[in-house]
């Protein structure tokens, strides 16, 4: 008798455990890895970014995968201004955000730099598109080469603007926190020098730098 209930029991046991297995939730999948430019090039995701001054940029991301997806915004990416007496943007850090399913959204603000030192600083009112066509093979190499990130913003901002607009030693646009800013100094410029060196960014190309 006692083989006959531990049978059962062990009937009754498996049943459960069936059971319980089957209402368990499917695994997630896993998310798929993409650059934003090939993420938008496939109509995977929606990019709209918006002005937050001269050293971020807010950008927000909706997915139009049902599939999910990890994105990666990476340094050297563009962001160019839809008004055009407005500077485009150029992105100084790699981030990622993961977009659940189609329909969701994901804001995230992104340490950048402006690209066009003549034109107007953006605001909050102005609005972005990323631009389809990459960097400049030397304005890749300068935000991503060691170093560059931690450098103080002002020798970011004047590298970056070295490479876009070529000014010449005393053509820099002025950097403040007033309305008393500066162009780059001998020290910032010598810093420069150095992140071209190890970008193996030739210094002869561009004029403050000869």
């Amino acid at each position: 008798m006692k083989n006959y209930t531990c049978l059962a029991l062990g009937y009754l046991l498996a049943i459960t455990v069936s059971f319980a297995a089957c209402q368990q939730s499917p695994p997630k999948p896993h998310a798929t890895k993409v650059e934003l430019s090939e993420a938008t090039s496939k109509d995977l995701v929606q990019v709209t970014g918006s002005g937050d001054g001269l050293e971020s940029i807010n950008v927000t991301l909706q997915s139009k995968s049902n599939d999910p997806l990890e994105v990666t915004v990476q340094p050297g990416t563009i962001f160019e201004a839809l008004s055009g007496g407005t500077q485009s943007m150029v992105t100084r850090e790699e981030r990622s955000v993961t977009l659940e399913s189609s329909g969701s959204t994901q804001s995230l603000t992104i340490d950048a730099a402006c690209a066009n030192m003549h034109l107007n600083m953006p605001g909050e009112g102005d609005r972005f598109s990323i631009r389809k066509t990459p960097p400049s093979d030397d304005l890749k190499k300068l935000v991503t080469v060691p170093g560059f990130h931690s450098e103080p913003f002002r020798v970011q901002q004047f590298a970056i603007w070295t490479i876009t607009d070529n000014p010449d030693r005393s053509g820099y646009v002025e950097i403040g926190e007033t309305d008393f800013g500066s162009g780059p100094g001998e020290e910032e410029i010598q810093k420069i020098r150095v992140l071209f060196g190890k970008a193996g960014i030739s210094t002869e190309k561009y004029r403050a730098l000869r």
